[in-house]
């Protein structure tokens, strides 16, 4: 990036919409440096109500000299039922009942686990989703496993995910023991001051 007399370096970034704000502060380089990224890309999730959707980019104050840029904005309809509103909270280990549609949601990460990245052109939704590899800790990968079998989705919306994703899996082996030596373990960076939602 490189425009006239802006130090790249500067570029910091505050979105809000009219209910949330999505971005605060984000020193750009910074950002890219620490995940060694050649650009970012944040989608979310949120619930608008009413008939117009506000998305302001302001600098951030945590840089002096800051200013904000935008290489592209993207505003895609969901459905409403992308996410259910009964989770099991992993801490309590008990079903509760969230207000999904009062929340944003930052995706964080969408991963095919154990087969190929699919494009936006091959999803109903046009989201895009990465290989696993990247995020599985410790030396054990498993197996990667595919099948092309009719999937049937009963209640849940065929746009959930790709058929790919369902096609695809990676499983340890067939030998107890072996597998009592090892276990499959996905690592994200998250934030501890924040909810997560898996599925």
């Amino acid at each position: 990036f490189s425009y006239e007399n802006f130090d790249p370096n500067n570029a910091a970034v505050t979105v809000r919409t009219d209910s949330y704000i999505l971005v605060s502060n984000l020193v750009i380089m910074q950002e890219m440096q620490a995940l060694n990224l050649a650009y970012i890309f944040k989608e979310f999730s949120i619930n608008v109500t009413t008939d117009t959707l506000t998305v302001s980019f302001s600098p951030g104050n945590t840089v002096n000299n800051s200013y904000a840029f935008v290489n592209g904005l993207e505003v895609v309809s969901m459905p409403a039922n992308l996410f259910t509103d009964s989770l099991i909270d992993v801490t309590v280990q008990q079903s509760l009942t969230y207000p999904m549609h009062k929340i944003a949601l930052e995706m964080i990460a969408r991963l095919n686990v154990g087969g190929q990245p699919i494009s936006s052109s091959q999803d109903e939704l046009t989201r895009e989703w990465a290989d696993d590899l990247a995020y599985i800790e410790g030396a054990a990968f498993g197996v990667s496993d595919s099948v092309q079998v009719p999937i049937d989705f009963g209640s849940v919306p065929n746009y959930t995910a790709p058929v790919d994703v369902y096609n695809s899996a990676r499983s340890m082996t067939l030998d107890d023991q072996v597998n009592l030596n090892f276990n499959l373990t996905w690592g994200f960076s998250m934030d501890p001051n924040f909810s997560y939602y898996l599925r």
